[in-house]
């Protein structure tokens, strides 16, 4: 059976494109608010966190350090543990910190706002150390060696094990 170009592209355009288009048209309008995003506000550079933004909650009084090198740290491992930490209300601080308040490469597209300096955490109660693309930084070696040992607990991820190596805290 030879069927005709004209029959073809009647029925092809008449039957098929019609509910294509409708079920494209209705899937975006569905997902706009999902995929188009908004463009976001610039970083202030004189940008400061508030006193009672660094205190801890009443709820579950856990502080959890994560410390930035001013080098760039690996994004999934920073960013990663802070948003587990903090979603769903579960009372646990988890601040970003780094030993000045500058904005942190990483190796993502993205840069991050240190939370607190290093001097404004005085105890955390856990320290995470993600990757460090420059793992000789004096000040963070400094700063744990008066903190690190009065805490629960440290996890080193990837080349964060070579901050804590370079300390000298895996010889003991």
């Amino acid at each position: 059976m030879k069927i005709r170009p004209q029959l073809f592209f009647a029925l092809f355009f008449g039957l098929w494109v019609p509910p294509f288009l409708v079920g494209t048209l209705t899937a975006l309008s569905y997902f706009q608010d999902i995929f188009i995003h908004q463009k976001p506000e610039p970083l202030s550079s004189s940008a400061t966190l508030s006193e009672s933004a660094l205190q801890t909650p009443k709820k579950a009084p856990l502080q959890v350090a994560i410390l930035l090198s001013s080098g760039g740290v690996q994004i999934s491992e920073a960013f990663i543990p802070f948003t587990l930490l903090t979603e769903n209300n579960t009372g646990i601080q988890a601040l970003f910190v780094s030993h000045k308040k500058e904005l942190i490469p990483t190796t993502g597209a993205i840069s991050l706002l240190p939370h607190a300096t290093l001097a404004e955490v005085s105890q955390p109660d856990y320290v995470i150390i993600p990757s460090q693309l420059d793992t000789d930084q004096k000040e963070i070696q400094e700063w744990l060696k008066t903190r690190l040992l009065k805490t629960k607990g440290v996890l080193a991820l990837g080349e964060g094990v070579r901050v804590l190596a370079q300390g000298g805290w895996l010889n003991q």
